[in-house]
């Protein structure tokens, strides 16, 4: 919760991802208290910490790829303990590029059936800036590069639990 209010506020109405985690949170009986803690510490109140993103790239057993992306206050751990967790099961960390080059990062939407007709759908995934559309069983999914249709959408934002998801 603290690195989603750090990265978009701590208003949960303008922070789709504070809102996910509100959820979860209240979901799994998170008291209030903490919540709010969390909160203020990632909007700029409270106790300061130095969080830094990281990407470590790995070979799981059986050669599996992995590209593990992290948030952390202290490098030198994460470093250990993943190392660790690796070699304990018979991973290791990848020279850099190793893994990366075998992965794109994409954005995906779910759209039930009843949320949307495909034409419609297709004319507004199109003019937003979508890759594909992929029609399955329960609905739509829209396929795009990173940041495009975020970009490029004037529609209107949905909250959790609509028929409209979005996964990054």
């Amino acid at each position: 919760m603290t690195i989603a209010a750090k990265l978009g506020g701590g208003d949960p109405d303008l922070n789709p991802r504070l809102r996910l985690a509100l959820l979860k949170c209240r979901s799994a009986n998170l008291p209030s208290d903490n919540i709010e803690r969390a909160i203020k510490k990632g909007t700029g109140g409270g106790e300061a910490s130095s969080y830094e993103d990281l990407t470590y790239e790995a070979f799981a057993p059986h050669g599996v790829a992995l590209l593990i992306e992290l948030s952390t206050d202290n490098r030198n751990r994460t470093a250990a303990e993943i190392r660790s967790l690796l070699t304990r099961h018979g991973g290791s960390i990848a020279t850099a590029g190793a893994v990366s080059r075998l992965f794109q990062r994409k954005g995906q939407i779910i759209v039930t059936r009843d949320a949307a007709a495909e034409d419609a759908l297709l004319a507004v995934a199109l003019e937003a800036g979508a890759e594909d559309l992929r029609v399955e069983p329960e609905g739509f999914e829209v396929a795009d590069g990173p940041g495009a249709i975020r970009g490029g959408c004037t529609g209107r934002s949905r909250r959790p639990g609509s028929s409209a998801r979005a996964r990054r």
